[in-house]
């Protein structure tokens, strides 16, 4: 009797095998996760899914861990070092549908090998963010900025400190500001950012300075501006 009729059908009914056989060999070699970290973090998040796309996913990271799990016991038989890249191939497409503890368990694993690598560090934090682990997450956004100083590690390390849950680190994110100053150097987002931390503690003169700084360094956007004319009806007048 024949299963398949068209090339499609036996693509993905060989697609389906080999998975089968990945989750087997996964579920042996499965590592155990979660260990030392807070047991109330968001695991898994919903993403909108086309479920060819999903499948492609899965199929990828079972793949990529079967591999890995080959390699590793391959590396104990000769002492050649296994494959580093697959530990990011299979916290990414973990990523890709949701599934936040395996990626961060894999970005994990892969720092213990590579603590240099401040793209992984990044996509850590992002992950931890997304579960609701602020305090790693500024962890490793600090890592980022650490290893490779840039305005989007700021913006990513700002954020957090900016959060409620985080609690008060009003005098935390002006010393990230002014060393993203330092380290970067003056870009239209620093100086506004600093601009509106002085607005809203009213230190007035500040302010100006630093959106007037803002403005030479990208007169094109009307926003500064905007910002500046209203910073100055407003700057140390209670309502």
């Amino acid at each position: 009797m024949n299963f398949f009729q068209t090339r499609r059908q036996i693509v993905l009914g060989l697609a389906f095998l080999v998975l089968i056989v990945a989750l087997f060999y996964g579920a042996l070699n499965k590592p155990k996760m979660g260990t030392g970290e807070p047991t109330d973090l968001i695991t898994q998040r919903e993403i909108e899914l086309d479920d060819n796309l999903r499948f492609l996913y899965d199929f990828r990271v079972e793949t990529f861990k079967s591999a890995l799990a080959a390699q590793e016991h391959f590396e104990e038989l000769t002492g050649q070092r296994k494959d580093w890249d697959l530990y990011i191939e299979i916290a990414s497409n973990a990523n890709m549908i949701g599934d936040l503890e395996t990626a961060r368990y894999y970005y994990e694993e892969m720092l213990k090998l590579n603590p240099l690598h401040y793209t992984v560090w990044n996509n850590l934090g992002n992950v931890q963010y997304r579960q609701g682990d602020y305090e790693a997450a500024l962890s490793s956004y600090a890592q980022v900025i650490e290893l490779y100083p840039s305005e989007e590690g700021y913006r990513d390390y700002i954020r957090v400190l900016a959060l409620e849950e985080t609690g008060d680190r009003d005098e935390e994110i002006k010393e990230a500001l002014e060393e993203g100053v330092s380290r970067v150097g003056q870009t239209s987002w620093f100086m506004v950012q600093l601009a509106e931390w002085y607005w809203q503690h009213d230190e007035c003169d500040q302010a100006y300075a630093h959106y007037e700084v803002a403005m030479d360094i990208a007169p094109d956007l009307e926003a500064i501006e905007k910002d500046y004319n209203e910073a100055k009806q407003t700057c140390g007048k209670t309502e």
